[in-house]
């Protein structure tokens, strides 16, 4: 049906593999949109309702969440767009929901982000077992909250303490603590055996309901997690919104999460977060800094204390006095010294004007890591 989805059916079942063509995981990118939405038409528009539908991968993960590119893209040109865009993917998942007939997840590896909101968004989840196999939500230490209806489900399902203990941590669960939460139906040790379970599944619930969409549904909790989450200002935004969610009626949710969605998407907490946790993370993954080098350059900023700006200083002058900058491995290691990880690290903050006007000789060293943010832009405006 198109360069994303391959459809194959048996015995009235419509099976739909995910293959992104784009990478090497399933993402939740523009493309898949237009080819899930035009499946979901097409089988609204048919008279002949499969029995059911199964969705598998064809990557060795199940999906890993949005394309952060076009997310970028989207916040640069407004909270309007990042708002839409989150409403969008909700409404794609909604519609897997009240489609009419049974849909199931198999998952045969890490579901996160947006690929974990889609199997949420389906009637039941079957698992291959395995702690190497991830589950969850963990947009918060990127500065974002979930923008596909996982802010919105999860308290509806778990309650809200439950909900925010997942969320504002940003947990990634294995699929046998999932199942312990009830998010996972089953597990099996192969494909063959998931297809049986799922077609099991959609033979016993020929229609089934979501829990919020039967008569006189309630979430088991409203009250507040009050334990430990992430560092970032989008956890502390998703624990007030997830409170909200919980009390209102469930479709009244989505502009809740699509709105602070969009609120954290056009932060700068997430832009320099992404830089830190994505840009300067994968460019260590293709080019390793000397582990000394770090271990020295982080040495030295714990040595100045806790003061940002005396961080900042003291990086400045490693820098001067190194053959080598490496503004990937000098934001990370700074973090590591205790740096507040939403500037980014200590030289996108230096870059972005933390210690005001800087010599030519400094702004030329800087200058690797304004690439490396304008890198996340041209990304988004290629895709």
């Amino acid at each position: 049906m198109s360069d994303y989805l391959r459809l194959a059916e048996e015995n009235g079942v419509l099976l739909v593999t995910l293959d992104d063509p784009s990478g090497r995981a399933n993402r939740t990118t523009a493309q898949f949109k237009d080819a899930f939405g035009a499946l979901l038409d097409r089988i609204g528009a048919t008279h002949a309702m499969p029995r059911g539908l199964i969705l598998l991968s064809a990557k060795a993960s199940f999906g890993t969440g949005g394309d952060i590119a076009e997310m970028m893209g989207e916040a640069g040109r407004g909270g309007d767009d990042s708002f839409a865009d989150s409403q969008r993917l909700k409404a794609l998942f909604r519609r897997v929901e009240k489609l009419g007939c049974p849909v199931v997840a198999l998952i045969e590896g890490t579901a996160a982000g947006g690929g974990w909101e889609l199997a949420l968004a389906c009637h039941a989840r079957f698992s291959l077992p395995g702690d190497a196999i991830r589950l969850g939500l963990p947009e918060v230490a990127l500065g974002l909250v979930p923008g596909g209806g996982g802010l919105q489900r999860l308290p509806h399902w778990l309650g809200a303490r439950a909900a925010g203990r997942l969320i504002a941590q940003g947990l990634l669960q294995t699929p046998s603590a999932a199942m312990a939460e009830g998010l996972i139906d089953g597990l099996a040790p192969d494909r063959a055996a998931l297809v049986e379970r799922a077609m099991a599944f959609i033979a016993a619930n020929p229609a089934p309901v979501a829990p919020w969409d039967r008569p006189g549904h309630r979430p088991p909790d409203c009250e507040r997690h009050d334990g430990p989450i992430a560092d970032t200002q989008a956890a502390r935004l998703a624990l007030d919104a997830i409170g909200a969610i919980a009390s209102a009626v469930f479709d009244d949710g989505a502009a809740i999460e699509s709105e602070l969605f969009a609120r954290c998407a056009t932060s700068p907490a997430a832009r320099a977060l992404i830089g830190l946790r994505f840009v300067d993370r994968n460019t260590l993954r293709r080019r390793p800094a000397d582990p000394a080098w770090s271990a020295a350059f982080t040495e030295r900023l714990r040595e100045t204390g806790p003061s940002p700006e005396a961080q900042a200083r003291a990086a400045l002058g490693q820098l001067r006095a190194s053959a080598v900058l490496s503004a990937a491995a000098a934001n990370v290691a700074s973090v590591e010294a205790g740096f507040p990880a939403e500037q980014g690290g200590v030289l996108r903050f230096i870059a972005t004007g933390g210690l005001g006007p800087l010599a030519a000789e400094d702004e030329r060293r800087l200058a690797a890591v304004e690439a490396a943010d304008r890198d996340i832009l041209e990304q988004a405006a290629a895709g």
